[in-house]
């Protein structure tokens, strides 16, 4: 069993506790669409890192397209 002592008026762990393992993001890469059983999930990369992931089904996917071939900005 590990014991954790008082935090220091900082809020940090006093010297010589345990603290936890900084660990890198994992799940960086492309802006990606897959079908997963029933639905589509798409994770898109986000600005410090990571993805953002979200899960819709067809018909949301075709409105996203939809929205996005009809932006005044890609015209």
């Amino acid at each position: 069993m590990v014991q954790v002592g008082p935090l220091s008026p900082g809020g940090s762990l006093t010297k010589g506790n345990p603290m936890a393992a900084m660990k890198p993001r994992t799940g960086e890469g492309p802006l990606e669409v897959v079908k997963e059983g029933r639905c589509f999930v798409l994770r898109m990369p986000a600005d410090g890192g990571g993805r953002i992931v979200i899960e819709m089904n067809a018909e949301e996917v075709k409105a996203l397209g939809g929205a996005i071939e009809n932006c005044a900005g890609l015209q």
